[in-house]
């Protein structure tokens, strides 16, 4: 899939191209040539859609996108059908729209599906919380106060969600375990 990502600058009426990168917060993302799900049951698909700061500035057809451009950019309106966002670049003030072409993609919104999973959710709160420990010192330090923190009738000291990735000195081990005083004991990872 070609994918083609320029930046087009007014200034007056000279069009340059330009590598993305700088002013990202201000620059106009127009994707199109794909098929974008808008999960809106009047308008269930569009073609293009306009993005800037993060936010969904427009969504519909190439021209129909164009003109919300022409309208948030304070430019004249292109003429005819065919008209794009490089048309709308022509005017005096300076704007920057990054051209996305995603090669007749099928696009859909992301989906995010938070929750929680409530017995081991919960289980989770009684344990040592070792995200974050890159270091032999740091774990046995971390449970070390877990296991301080357990009562009398409190046999195991669990902990997990440690990421062996930021280690730097070893994985833990049996060793690890056994300096910390307390048996029996488990720490899992992610």
């Amino acid at each position: 899939m070609a994918r083609r990502d320029s930046c087009i600058k007014a200034s007056g009426s000279r069009l340059r191209a330009e590598a993305p990168g700088h002013h990202a917060d201000s620059r106009f993302h127009l994707f199109h040539n794909a098929t974008f799900w808008t999960a809106d049951d009047s308008v269930p698909f569009a073609s293009a859609l306009l993005v800037r700061g993060g936010l969904v500035a427009a969504v519909g057809s190439r021209e129909d996108v164009g003109r919300r451009l022409a309208q948030l950019t304070q430019r004249p309106e292109g003429r005819g059908p065919n008209a794009t966002a490089e048309a709308h670049t022509t005017a005096s003030s300076a704007a920057e729209v990054v051209l996305h072409d995603l090669g007749g993609a099928f696009m859909v919104p992301g989906f995010v599906d938070p929750h929680i999973h409530i017995i081991p959710g919960g289980l989770g709160l009684s344990r040592v919380d070792l995200r974050g420990t890159a270091s032999r010192a740091d774990f046995a330090a971390r449970l070390a106060a877990g296991a301080a923190a357990l009562g009398p009738d409190e046999e195991w000291l669990l902990g997990g969600l440690w990421d062996e990735g930021e280690w730097g000195d070893g994985l833990p081990s049996r060793e690890w375990l056994d300096e910390v005083g307390r048996e029996p004991g488990a720490g899992g990872g992610t």
